[in-house]
């Protein structure tokens, strides 16, 4: 069985394009060098003071009704339904409650800065769900067998055909903002070259030309449902997942799936550094913690913010930040310390080393609200090397679990 939902285009100007998600996000007329984001914390708030939807939805939905369900958030985007977009469906929003509670929450963070870029370059805002199918919203997520990082998953070649910076210090693919741009100059791209935006979100899983390879194994169809069986298995499923996931994003209130609690800055802002920035001495100098810094500056390998980058501040510590001063850069003679100590302290993320068995182990125990991808900042370690180390298939996990982080 295999339906293609006919929807109707709306004009997205007179409303908030996070409004069409039900997520209740503020949008931005703009982002500039003194950037205000609507974090979590904030939202968290109003969203806790929310009326709950008076509609509650019933399990395991018939087909017709996950049809009306789909026709009724009037995409921009043609919203393919089949066997595999009722599975991911229920997969979802009937049996990954917990999970999407943290997709949600991680949301407040990421869609506003995603949604600004989308809406800026005149793309469908639904394509902002795309990075909690690719990524689960994490800017740390890697891909150990293909080399991909961030929402987005570049690799370095596709990272640095996009303008993005990738050396010994700096990974744009891993910055929120940058990445984002990159990705939407993409899919534009992509847009442009296949007339499609099913197959667009395709391309953003493989290549344009694995796209195109497909539709002529088929007779040269421009429909993704003609051509989906002669695309790689990432290409298949990514669409089906994103149908899923904007239909599970916008029900959620009906679905009974409520944010879970995380504490996050409510603003931030940007500082361009005029010498090189040791994130370890400013939190020193700050009495902010290295983590709060990191986190809001995840494209950083060694603690080390070059001269000429962006130096983002968790809105609550900015006066606290902007005081030090002369004091915020690190001593030129020291830089050449500073760089060794930080590889041996902070190695690439690249690195996937088992500790020996002599080794002692570092362990970490989950609490209420924790995720795999807030444990794997603090220890400075990507998500799928934390899951490596605990032997894990899933990304869910419980309070009171015991994960090792070395």
């Amino acid at each position: 069985m295999l339906i293609i939902v006919t929807l109707t285009c709306v004009l997205r100007l007179s409303a908030s394009p996070a409004d069409t998600l039900g997520l209740g996000f503020k949008s931005f007329d703009q982002l500039d060098s003194s950037v205000t984001v609507w974090y979590l914390q904030r939202h968290l708030s109003q969203v806790s003071e929310d009326t709950p939807s008076s509609a509650s939805f019933e399990n395991e939905a018939s087909d017709e009704v996950y049809i009306q369900r789909l026709q009724q958030l009037n995409s921009f985007i043609p919203l393919i339904y089949n066997d595999d977009v009722r599975r991911y469906i229920r997969s979802y929003s009937e049996k990954s409650h917990s999970w999407i509670s943290q997709m949600v929450s991680l949301s407040y963070y990421y869609m506003p800065i995603i949604e600004n870029e989308l809406v800026r370059n005149g793309l469908p805002v639904e394509l902002e769900v795309l990075p909690i199918v690719i990524s689960q919203l994490d800017p740390r997520c890697e891909s150990f067998s293909e080399g991909n990082r961030g929402l987005w998953q570049f690799s370095v070649s596709e990272g640095k055909s996009y303008g993005l910076r990738i050396d010994s210090f700096v990974d744009e693919r891993m910055d929120p903002y940058k990445s984002t741009e990159a990705a939407v100059k993409a899919l534009k791209q992509y847009y442009e070259i296949l007339g499609d935006w099913n197959l667009a979100i395709a391309a953003l899983a493989s290549s344009p030309n694995t796209v195109r390879l497909a539709m002529s194994k088929v007779g040269g169809s421009t429909s993704f449902t003609s051509i989906c069986g002669a695309l790689p298995k990432g290409a298949q499923t990514i669409v089906p997942k994103f149908v899923a996931m904007l239909y599970t994003m916008h029900y959620r209130k009906e679905l009974g799936i409520r944010p879970i609690a995380c504490v996050m800055p409510s603003t931030s802002s940007e500082l361009v550094a005029d010498k090189d920035i040791d994130l370890r001495q400013v939190a020193k100098q700050s009495g902010v913690s290295v983590d709060v810094l990191t986190n809001v500056n995840p494209q950083y390998l060694h603690y080390i913010i070059p001269s000429g980058c962006i130096f983002r501040i968790p809105g609550e510590h900015s006066s606290k930040i902007y005081s030090l001063g002369d004091a915020l850069y690190a001593p030129s003679e020291a830089k050449k310390e500073i760089v060794n100590n930080s590889s041996k302290e902070k190695p690439e993320v690249t690195a996937s080393v088992a500790p020996a068995s002599t080794a002692k182990r570092n362990t970490y125990k989950v609490k209420s609200g924790d995720t795999l991808g807030g444990i794997a900042a603090k220890y400075h370690i990507s998500v799928s090397k934390l899951k490596s180390l605990n032997h894990l298939t899933k990304d869910l996990i419980r309070p009171g679990q015991i994960l090792y982080t070395n």
